[in-house]
């Protein structure tokens, strides 16, 4: 249970606005129309790339209810999640915040072969694609070494971590 101090479900600390990617439509997220649609309604990057994995047919899907699991601090991720629709309650041992829709959980974790930081419960009914990690991990050992670059230094900046991970090496 949450504390009273925790954001009530309805407002995220982080997440999209649904609302704006609904004014998409139907849009395919590689299509040319998206591209001019993204500029008009004038998205964010995190609005753009929600959209596009949202699209994606390659990941799976998850639905959890309010309070089940999706992460749990100390153990092993398996697989990495996208939040589509929901509220959830992310708690490390310093923070406790609310995400909803845009939230990726576990993936840098995952990539880097670390444990969970968070446990992360949902608050609502959640729907989420999933991100199996030993997926993730056979693209990162094929992907481009500039990508592949990119990516180390993303997962370090989130994890707060100053040696390269032995995935990345």
């Amino acid at each position: 249970m949450d504390p009273p101090d925790a954001p009530p479900p309805e407002s995220a600390d982080f997440g999209v606005d649904l609302t704006r990617i609904a004014a998409l439509g139907l849009i395919g997220a590689s299509s040319p129309e998206a591209a001019h649609a993204y500029d008009r309604l004038d998205f964010t990057s995190v609005e753009r790339l929600y959209h596009q994995l949202a699209g994606d047919l390659n990941l799976g899907v998850a639905a959890f209810g309010a309070g089940d699991s999706l992460a749990v601090a100390g153990e092993d991720v398996i697989n990495a999640y996208i939040v589509r629709t929901g509220t959830l309650s992310a708690v490390s041992s310093a923070r406790r915040f609310c995400i909803g829709p845009g939230s990726v959980i576990g993936l840098a974790e995952g990539l880097a072969l670390h444990k969970h930081r968070m446990t992360v419960t949902a608050l609502t009914e959640v729907s989420a694609s999933t991100i199996p990690i030993y997926r993730a991990l056979r693209a990162l050992y094929r992907m481009h070494k500039g990508l592949k670059g990119i990516t180390r230094n993303t997962v370090m900046r989130i994890l707060q971590i100053g040696e390269i991970p032995e995935t990345f090496k």
